[in-house]
Parts: structure tokens; sequence; C-alpha cells
């Protein structure tokens, strides 16, 4: 019984830090559009657009469009993880793309001659909802 306990207290508090520690948001002071290394995402673009395939978004009525076209703002950090995703347009399907989207890899970071920076991306994307 006191096994279990202090098994059942450590499961909490891990799953307490581990939660905050997704709501953090690493900062960044500078973000860059450009630098001579851009962020690659691992197995290049062909692979970020074949993870966009696996997005489904199951409520679609039968007059919606089966395509939609968004555009995905994407900030990473210096270590390629993704701190900021926006999705534009702001509808059902383009907050639930987002969620899908946080759990993207981390990518190749961005760097300049100075060393690794924080990168901003804008990305085109059509969305197939079925």
């Amino acid at each position: 019984m006191y096994k279990a306990g202090l098994l059942l207290v450590f499961i909490s508090l891990f799953s307490v830090s581990a939660t905050q520690a997704q709501n953090q948001k690493v900062s960044c002071d500078s973000v860059y559009t450009y630098a001579e290394n851009p962020p690659q995402y691992p197995g290049g673009m062909k692979a970020f657009y074949d993870f966009l395939k696996g997005f489904h978004y199951q409520d679609v009525g039968p007059n919606d469009p089966v395509v939609g076209k968004f555009n995905i703002h994407l900030t990473l950090d210096a270590e390629g993880k993704p701190i900021d995703v926006q999705v534009t347009p702001e509808s059902d399907p383009g907050l639930a793309l987002k969620e899908y989207l946080i759990k993207m890899q981390t990518w190749t970071p961005a760097s300049t001659k100075d060393g690794k920076v924080c990168y901003f991306l804008k990305i085109p994307a059509y969305v197939h909802y079925k």
C-alpha cells in the first residue's frame, strides 16, 4: 500500500512537470526569415507534406469542400522546435490542423555564420479533409 502511494505521487508529479514543460514558450530575441542555412524538416519538405497527409478532419458535411487551403505560420527556436504555430484561416479545420502540427518533429535548426537562430516560416498547404 505504501509503495503504491509513492508510485502514485511520483506519477502525479511527473505528469504535472511534463505539462508545465509543454506549456512553456521559449522566447527568441531575434527571429530570422532568412539564414544561410534554413531549417530542414527531417526528410525534407516532401516528408513534411507527407506528415500533413496524416491530418484527418472528420467534421465535414456533405456540402463542405473536401480540400482546404491553409497558410501555416511557424516559428522555430534555435534548436528547431516549434514554439509558435498559427494556421490561417482560423476555422474549425484550421484549429484542428494547428493542434496536429504542434505534434510535428523537431526540425534541423536554421543557422547563420554566428550559430543557430530562431526562424519564421510561412508554408502554404492544401489539406484533404477526407
